[in-house]
């Protein structure tokens, strides 16, 4: 039963009133109260309200069990007291302004908390309808209150709800908006800024008006059986389209809701831009981890068969030194040694290209400036070109970089040979260089370490390159070209010299839009070239020298070098025999020149024991790999120098005279 209802009743209970006047005092009814009398005290009993009737004078005349049960006032007779002396003054002072309205003829509403005798608050709206009789005169008022405890409680947690709801939509980092059947009918702050329409603007807007055009009809047709209740993805990614054309990257959710009774859809949009940005990079340097092992493994081969070869050269080198030197200058046979060391130095520029990119290997490391070397190696590379026209940017106040000139000379002969046979029918090659101050993450993706570096660009207009192309283009004999055409060395070995020189290298290239290598070198801590000294024949020194290998073809000829020179060689076939000599001769021997590689004892735990025996013990490191690896451990542990195999008379002259007059 509503109010209206119960109102209703009150109305007809009025005709009663003047019967239950004469009520008893234990019942609290007219003891000879007719049927009809009896039916209205059951019903008004067995309503959950509370119902009462107060006379003019304000005195009790009737109510019903829920009031005295509410109210307490089981006890003792109600009929003929006045209100005040049964609820008390401080609980009738709450009432009396709506009690003095009702006796005034005015029908009141009003709510207000009761506690009730089990010590519980309620909440309790209440009517007081006031009794007219003829001519208007107030009879009385009936007292109508309902107990709305729960539906306060249930109106207060809604409104709570609304408002956390409010929050969380209005807060989300989340675009979120509602579609009624096919037109938005809401949009939170976040997704009005995301789109960068106002709320205006997407109120009546079609749904799939959002996404970029290749997303509309997907997005269009799964809306649609969403709301017809068929099972389609409710979570998935798609792209979607500004108010000023751009598109983004999107991950949207898609809930089904009916909006006064009428389907629509509820959509939670999530910028996934930077995630998309996260995975390419993870991808990135995935495939840098694939291409760094694939380096590694086939550079661990290369770098054995350089060594070995190396090893021959040295041979081979030494000895037609040794022979030139015996021949006279103008005979035929001077001519042909010449001829066979050219060959041989030939041979030994190719196992520098093999440990370029097997070890990234450095030898002669000096301050450089790049604009120097590249402008230098482009004139040689450009003279037989004629068909590539070349544009020069190069930074004014360029720093200089410590690299190895011969091994950047051929970095850069690779690649302008790669751009120009990108090019068959001509075209254009750009070179720039520039300072550049790499930070943290742009390291962390490229590997290197943040700082300064020297940034060199090389950018043709050639045919670029595919994905697949681009992701190969580093692996050692990787080519493109017909056979015999290419070995597939060159660009792996100028990854493996930058990444030796502890440099980065990147490359991008579009099908049909040319390609661009970026190239960037730590800047060097010196601020001046340093020149190097010239030496125009072989000089000759004195003093005894222990030569330590464990190949008795490199003793042989490296102790008929180092006698042509004016030294005293002892000879030290492996480490072992090496340590056992010098704990017996060092105070005779001046310089001890260790090989790197070597079965019994390697050269880092020989020179450690030659330390240990002398700590002041000149050492020359000579091996046939690069600087790089164990050799630069040992260098960085205070050995004196290192020269690389294969070496020639004069190269070795030099470095002996050096090391020995730094210790004169």
């Amino acid at each position: 039963m509503n109010e209206k209802e119960l109102l209703a009743e009150i109305s007809r209970l009025r005709i009663r009133i003047a019967e239950m006047e004469s009520l008893s005092a234990g019942a609290q009814v007219p003891g000879d109260l007719d049927s009809r009398g009896e039916g209205i005290l059951y019903l008004t009993d067995a309503l959950p309200v509370t119902i009462a009737y107060v006379d003019a004078k304000g005195h009790y005349i009737f109510n019903n069990r829920n009031y005295r049960e509410w109210f307490g006032l089981t006890g003792g007779n109600l009929y003929g007291k006045k209100i005040e002396d049964v609820l008390g003054r401080e609980a009738f002072e709450a009432v009396e302004p709506f009690v003095k309205e009702a006796l005034a003829g005015k029908t009141v509403n009003h709510e207000r908390q009761v506690l009730f005798k089990d010590g519980s608050l309620h909440h309790i709206s209440a009517s007081y309808v006031p009794h007219l009789g003829k001519g208007g005169k107030v009879l009385g008022f009936f007292s109508l209150g309902v107990d709305v405890t729960e539906r306060r409680s249930a109106e207060k947690e809604l409104i709570l709800s609304q408002e956390r709801y409010k929050t969380l939509v209005e807060e989300s980092f989340d675009g979120i908006f509602i579609q009624k059947r096919s037109r938005i009918v809401f949009a939170n702050r976040a997704f009005c800024e995301m789109m960068g329409y106002g709320l205006d603007e997407l109120r009546g807007m079609e749904h799939w008006l959002v996404y970029d055009p290749d997303f509309q009809s997907l997005t269009r047709e799964r809306a649609t059986a969403r709301m017809k209740g068929e099972d389609v993805p409710s979570r998935y990614e798609v792209k979607l389209r500004r108010k000023d054309g751009s598109t983004f990257d999107g991950e949207i959710r898609a809930k089904v809701i009916k909006i006064e009774g009428t389907p629509g859809v509820q959509v939670w949009v999530r910028d996934i831009t930077e995630r998309r940005c996260a995975e390419a990079d993870r991808e990135k340097l995935e495939n840098q981890l694939r291409q760094a092992q694939k380096l590694e493994a086939i550079g661990t081969l290369a770098g054995g068969i350089a060594h070995d070869f190396n090893n021959l050269l040295m041979v081979i080198m030494g000895n037609i030194s040794l022979l030139t030197m015996e021949a006279p200058p103008e005979s035929s046979l001077h001519e042909r040694l010449k001829v066979m060391e050219k060959a041989a130095k030939s041979g030994s520029d190719l196992t520098r290209q093999l440990l370029g990119f097997a070890r990234g290997g450095r030898y002669e490391v000096r301050p450089a400036d790049l604009n120097e070397l590249v402008r230098d190696t482009y004139a040689v590379f450009g003279r037989t070109r004629k068909e590539i026209r070349h544009h020069e940017n190069y930074a004014a106040d360029l720093w200089l970089a410590d690299v190895d000139r011969g091994q950047m000379e051929q970095v850069l002969l690779n690649l302008f040979l790669n751009a120009w046979q990108a090019m068959p029918e001509g075209g254009d090659i750009y070179l720039e260089t520039k300072n550049r101050l790499l930070d943290d993450r742009y390291v962390s993706l490229h590997g290197g370490k943040p700082g300064r570096y020297v940034q060199l660009t090389v950018t043709d207009t050639g045919e670029g390159m595919d994905k697949e192309t681009l992701n190969r283009i580093f692996e050692p004999f990787f080519t493109t070209k017909e056979r015999g055409r290419g070995t597939g060395l060159g660009l792996a070995m100028v990854y493996g010299v930058i990444k030796g020189h502890r440099g980065i290298i990147n490359v991008y290239s579009e099908k049909g839009h040319g390609t661009s290598f970026s190239v960037y070198l730590p800047a060097s801590r010196n601020r001046e070239i340093l020149e190097e000294q010239s030496a125009a024949q072989i000089e000759m020194g004195n003093g005894t020298l222990l030569l330590v290998d464990d190949e008795e073809m490199i003793l042989d000829v490296g102790s008929s070098l180092l006698d042509s020179l004016g030294y005293e060689t002892i000879r030290a076939q492996g480490g072992v025999k090496a340590v056992e000599i010098y704990s017996r001769m060092h105070d005779r021997i001046d310089l001890v020149i260790l090989d790197m590689i070597m079965p019994d004892m390697g050269g880092k735990e020989t020179f450690d024991r030659l330390r240990k025996i002398n700590p002041k013990a000149k050492v020359l490191l000579a091996s046939g790999y690069s600087l790089n690896g164990q050799a630069r451990e040992i260098l960085e542990r205070g050995c004196d120098g290192f020269i690389q195999k294969p070496f020639t008379l004069l190269g070795l002259s030099r470095k002996i005279i050096s090391l020995l007059k730094d210790s004169a």
